[in-house]
C-alpha cells in the first residue's frame, strides 16, 4: 500500500508448489536478450563457492591470487558478443567509473572509428570460465586517449583484472601514438568502490580548462615516463585483432 510501484506476488496458501509456475507466467523476469553469460550463471555460482573455499584455506591474499591461475583474454566488444557489452553497460554500477549507458550503436562506433577502442575482457581460472566481465570504451584525440567508460562486474572485483584491462588500454594508446591517458570518474550513489581507481594506478588529478562545470573528476597519466603493467598472477591474452605485444603478456 505504501509502495504502489512495487508489484507484490501472492503465493497460494494451499498450493505453495505453484509459486514457481506463477512467477514464470509473470513478465517481470523476461529478457529481450539472453547472453552466454546468463545461461552459464548457475555454473559460475558454484565456481564462486569454490573460490571462496580456496580463499579461506590459503594463508594470504597473494597466495590465493597466485593459486587461482587467472587468465584474462581481451577482445573486441563486438566479439564479446555485442549484446553482452550492452548488458554490462546497463547493469554494472559498483565498479563503473562513469556509468554511461551506451547503446549497441554507440559501442559499434567506438570499435569502428580509427581512433576508437571498444575492449571486452573475458576471465577464466582453475574453477571455470567467468565469461565476459569487463568493458572499456576509449577514444583518441590528438596526443591523448580518453577513457569514456571502464567497468567491471562486481563478481571479479579485487583480483587485479581491472588493472590488466587498464594496462591493455595504455598499451593500445601508446601504439596509437598517444602520450597521455585521461581517465574520468563520475560519482554516483553506488560506485564508491572505484572512486580511487585512477590515483591508485599512478594517475594525477587535473582540471580541464575547457570542461563545463560538472560532477566529473579527471585524471591524467603520462605514457612517456612510465608503463602500466598487468599483475604478475594474471596471464593476459589478446585477441588477434588487437595485436597485443609480448610486453603486455605476463
Amino acid at each position: 500500500q505504501q509502495l504502489p510501484e512495487v508489484a507484490v506476488v501472492e503465493a497460494p496458501d494451499k498450493e505453495p508448489w505453484r509459486t514457481v509456475q506463477i512467477l514464470a507466467e509473470l513478465p517481470f523476469f523476461d529478457a529481450t536478450v539472453v547472453t552466454e553469460d546468463d545461461v552459464n550463471r548457475q555454473v559460475e555460482y558454484k565456481a564462486q563457492a569454490q573460490r571462496a573455499e580456496l580463499a579461506r584455506s590459503v594463508g594470504s591474499r597473494d597466495q590465493f591470487l597466485s593459486s587461482m591461475e587467472i587468465v584474462c583474454t581481451v577482445q573486441s566488444a563486438l566479439l564479446a558478443p555485442l549484446s553482452r557489452a550492452v548488458q554490462l553497460l546497463a547493469k554494472t554500477n559498483q565498479f563503473n567509473l562513469t556509468t554511461r549507458r551506451h547503446s549497441a550503436a554507440e559501442i559499434e562506433a567506438f570499435a569502428s572509428e580509427p581512433d576508437g577502442q571498444a575492449l571486452a575482457i573475458r576471465v577464466s581460472d582453475r574453477f571455470g570460465d567467468a565469461g565476459v566481465v569487463g568493458l572499456a570504451l576509449v577514444r583518441k584525440q590528438e596526443n591523448s586517449c580518453y577513457i569514456d567508460s571502464l567497468l567491471l562486474s562486481c563478481r571479479v572485483i579485487g583480483r587485479g583484472i581491472e588493472t590488466s584491462l587498464l594496462a591493455v588500454i595504455a598499451e593500445q594508446a601508446v601504439r596509437s601514438g598517444a602520450t597521455r591517458l585521461v581517465g574520468e570518474f563520475i560519482p554516483t550513489n553506488k560506485n564508491a568502490p572505484c572512486e580511487n581507481f585512477y590515483p591508485e594506478h599512478g594517475f594525477t588529478l587535473y582540471v580541464p580548462s575547457d570542461e563545463p562545470k560538472s560532477d566529473s573528476v579527471f585524471y591524467e597519466y603520462d605514457l612517456t615516463t612510465s608503463v602500466l603493467t598487468s599483475p604478475k598472477w594474471i596471464t593476459l591474452k589478446g585477441n588477434e585483432s588487437h595485436e597485443l605485444s609480448a610486453s603486455t603478456i605476463v
